[in-house]
């Protein structure tokens, strides 16, 4: 179960199974076995990669819901920027998700990227003042006033590239600094050449439907 009796979240367990959503079973034939698939984002930042109509927004959905079971609203914000039909939308009553961005919305773009600027400026204060080089570490040494983990989703990063290329450079920046400060980017493209080689290097968790 993931609520209590009061249908609360019971709170996650910082450093074990934080910022870890199941999203599937891995079936390996050959030694009859199976088991649970999941993501490990404080192992770094993910991408999807498929064909039109694969499922990569399904994915997307699955990973933000399995987030949504598991960690409160107060351990988990969600940012999206959905740039792959809308089929986002429907997230946007989570009471985790800050926002759904649609890629006509230039401003609401640039404020979603400023927002998650300021997360990091403002860690990177509160880290190094409390000599805390995650997120985790953070969060167990301060039980009383913990940080969401921030999750920012940018499907179908191809038309995100097309009408905005001149954020590609802002966006590596945040990119590369983002995951010691518990922001992670949860990207979804065509093919591995949708993103530029500097972005691509940066992810660490890729899957492939």
């Amino acid at each position: 179960t993931f609520w209590n009796d009061g249908f609360e979240w019971p709170g996650i367990q910082w450093g074990k199974n934080s910022m870890h959503p199941l999203i599937g079973v891995v079936d390996n034939p050959y030694q009859a076995s199976q088991r649970p698939l999941s993501i490990n984002f404080p192992n770094g930042h993910a991408v999807v990669f498929g064909a039109s109509g694969r499922g990569k927004t399904t994915f997307l959905r699955t990973v933000i819901t399995s987030l949504a079971l598991t960690h409160s609203p107060d351990e988990l914000h969600v940012y999206i920027l959905d740039f792959g039909g809308r089929a986002l939308s429907s997230l946007n009553d989570l009471p985790h998700v800050g926002a759904v961005v649609t890629s006509e919305e230039e401003e609401r773009v640039l404020r979603a990227l400023r927002k998650v600027n300021d997360i990091i400026d403002q860690r990177q204060v509160l880290f190094s003042e409390a000599r805390a080089n995650s997120l985790d570490s953070y969060n167990l040494a301060h039980t009383d006033k913990i940080l969401p983990a921030i999750l920012v989703v940018i499907d179908n990063f191809a038309e995100f590239k097309e009408y905005y290329d001149g954020l590609m450079g802002p966006l590596i920046s945040l990119v590369r600094e983002s995951r010691a400060y518990g922001v992670y980017f949860l990207f979804s493209a065509d093919t591995p050449n949708s993103l530029t080689g500097k972005l691509y290097n940066l992810i660490n968790e890729r899957f492939t439907l």
